[in-house]
């Protein structure tokens, strides 16, 4: 697994000020798709942790669909592996995309 964290300042319409965000995700990669999962969730603690061998609760975020491929080097040496998935996830009202 992979855990990661994000933390900044999000300004949101509406608000007069930008506000502290947190959030920590953990990779799953032993997962084909790899899954990502929330870590220590508040809103989600009523649900089975996906990882019970870690030391904090994981839910299901986004599965993340690599798809491996090729792509012509610009410098002409040849080709090379690339790797990248797009994920989407709804959150009541909001769209959340991304791409790695």
């Amino acid at each position: 697994v992979l855990m990661y964290e994000e933390r900044g300042m999000m300004n949101l319409d509406g608000l007069g000020k930008p506000v502290e965000a947190y959030r920590k995700y953990c990779f799953n990669t032993a997962k084909w798709p790899v899954e990502v999962y929330f870590v220590d969730d508040p809103t989600k603690k009523d649900l089975q942790t996906l990882l019970p061998e870690l030391d904090c609760h994981t839910s299901f975020f986004v599965p993340l669909p690599f798809s491996d491929g090729t792509r012509a080097d610009k410098a002409d040496l040849g080709t090379s592996q690339c790797s990248r998935a797009c994920f989407e996830h709804l959150c009541v009202e909001d769209l959340y995309s991304g791409e790695l």
